[in-house]
């Protein structure tokens, strides 16, 4: 087996792992990005637009309260502009 071989068995059984991968990076000396990714199976396009609206959520009623990404989103751009 090659290297290479190995290196692809390795990043295989890394896809059948639920990850989530959060990168940041200063800019500019003032700046940060934010990169966030994941090995999930998407999310359909219909549902991206509402993604950060306060409670909105996909799971069943009482399983969660939507609440996760529109905090988020609100720290980041209204607290950190």
């Amino acid at each position: 087996m090659s290297v290479h071989n190995g290196k692809l068995a390795v990043e295989k059984a890394a896809l059948s792992t639920p990850q989530i991968h959060i990168y940041t990076k200063l800019t500019n000396g003032n700046k940060v990005v934010f990169r966030i990714a994941d090995n999930g199976t998407g999310i359909p396009e219909k549902l991206q637009k509402q993604l950060f609206e306060p409670f909105f959520t996909t799971k069943p009623v009482g399983k969660g309260t939507g609440l996760g990404l529109s905090i988020n989103y609100q720290i980041i751009t209204q607290k950190h502009q």
